[in-house]
């Protein structure tokens, strides 16, 4: 099992990667911070939650690409050694920022 260093590293890369990949995805929006978490669903099963916030409403970016996020990233996650299931939620910042605030 790994230990929290090993854990927050892996994060860290995949974290790295996915705003790297998701940036040139959605040129020329521009992601301005994402969040990447391990959790564990309701049955058990390993997810990783992928929270991105862009400099524009969620709602005007190309649909097709944002539904397709999981299966376009699924191989990435592999190539990183990450087998979690990965569940992607899109903010603007005054929305992220308000969420935060709520959350903490």
């Amino acid at each position: 099992m790994a230990n929290a260093s090993q854990i927050n590293t892996k994060l860290g890369k995949v974290s790295k990667t996915l705003k790297k990949e998701l940036g040139e995805r959605f040129k020329p929006v521009q992601i301005l911070d994402l969040s990447v978490e391990k959790s564990v669903g309701y049955d058990g099963d390993d997810l990783l939650l992928v929270r991105v916030v862009f400099d524009k409403e969620p709602h005007k970016l190309d649909a097709m690409k944002l539904v397709g996020n999981v299966r376009h990233f699924r191989p990435v996650l592999e190539k990183l050694g990450e087998r979690a299931f990965p569940l992607f939620s899109y903010f603007n910042k005054e929305d992220w920022d308000e969420w935060r605030r709520e959350s903490a």
